[in-house]
């Protein structure tokens, strides 16, 4: 050999080589690519995860008011022919233990209570009523407000004022004429109830708002700023949309909008609900997702070596060996080389060789 030249590697070792170059190409690639990936992949699926259950509790909210709705509309077309007892005992079926429904009524139209569930407000004049003018001409939903004529004859289990909202309706005759408005309280606890164990079983936060911004019901601590988020200035514009922001605690949410909590015919409350889920919430999942990479990528490198080392042995080692019995024919050693089976070229090599000796041996006799 030549003075100053190094001995080429052998083909096994190349083979190992290029596995290992590989590997640590495939786990830089891995480590620089993959997180961003998977943050991507984990960002959509909150956005889809917040935005899904923020429309699937305002949903179920606005069916189960609807439920209330279809009892107001049936009232409506049976009260005008009931007599005040039978219509009173219909109502107080209606209203049941009032956790739901607190009141049931039916006013005329010189607006005096006729008739009422548990005899509430009968004979009151409620022509002052919002919700008795706008039930005189169209049905009629009404925003969340107290109501001091039932704080009064309600036991409220609960502390500070009753607070209701409003479903009314108006009642006609045969002829078509409008004589009276049926209405229904809704105690607003139980809304606010069912929206919290529905979040909490989702585990988000809820933010239930008027259309003027107005905090109707929340699961969490309001911020004083809030007109500064992105989320709750979509809900009052009435946009539906996903945010990702800082809120005014210091932590990141994502925040979905949804801002129709309507269901089929149920007049429109012009609520609006935001739903919200901590980004720290899915750290264990995105740890988990790169985890579970990592280990895809370390048992991908493991099949590859167990495959260059099945390679090198079925492959490679035979020509080695091949290449070792010619340099012992080159150095005149009698030497016939194995079988070369493993593969064609070492099968044309072993072929090579054992001429080459029979021809050698043929000009020695």
């Amino acid at each position: 050999m030549p003075k100053g030249r190094h001995e080429p590697i052998p083909i096994r070792m190349a083979v190992y080589g290029c596995l290992l170059g590989g590997v640590v190409v495939l786990l830089a690639i891995t480590a620089y690519l993959v997180p961003g990936y998977l943050g991507s992949i984990s960002r959509k699926t909150v956005e889809k995860e917040v935005a899904l259950n923020a429309r699937t509790i305002s949903i179920d909210l606005a069916r189960s008011l609807h439920e209330d709705w279809i009892e107001l509309r049936h009232l409506a077309e049976k009260i005008g022919s009931m007599a005040p007892d039978e219509a009173r005992s219909y109502l107080n079926g209606i209203v049941g233990d009032g956790q739901r429904i607190s009141w049931a009524g039916y006013a005329t139209t010189d607006g005096t209570v006729r008739v009422a569930s548990g005899g509430l407000l009968e004979d009151v004049d409620v022509s002052e009523q919002t919700w008795f003018r706008n039930g005189l001409n169209a049905v009629y939903s009404g925003d969340l407000h107290e109501a001091m004529q039932m704080q009064n004859l309600l036991e409220a289990g609960q502390s500070g004022p009753l607070k209701f909202i409003d479903l009314a309706k108006p009642v006609f005759d045969r002829n078509g004429t409008t004589i009276g408005v049926v209405a229904f309280y809704v105690n607003f606890q139980w809304i606010r109830d069912y929206l919290s164990e529905s979040a909490a079983a989702r585990s988000i936060d809820f933010l239930l708002l008027s259309t003027d911004g107005t905090v109707a019901a929340a699961s969490f601590d309001l911020p004083e700023n809030r007109p500064s988020l992105a989320a709750i200035r979509a809900a009052m514009a009435g946009i539906r949309t996903t945010t990702l922001e800082t809120w005014p605690d210091g932590n990141e949410y994502f925040s979905a909008v949804d801002p129709d909590v309507v269901y089929e015919d149920l007049p429109s409350f012009g609520w609006r609900l935001i739903g919200r889920m901590p980004v720290d919430a899915n750290s264990f999942e995105d740890n988990q997702l790169m985890l579970n990479a990592m280990l895809f990528v370390f048992g991908a490198c493991l099949v590859f070596s167990i495959a260059a080392a099945m390679f090198v042995a079925i492959f490679i080692n035979p020509i080695s060996r091949l290449a070792e019995v010619a340099r012992r024919v080159s150095l005149g050693e009698d030497v016939y080389p194995p079988e070369g089976r493993s593969s064609r070229e070492a099968s044309r090599i072993a072929s090579a060789l054992a001429k080459i000796q029979s021809r050698l041996h043929s000009t020695q006799k």
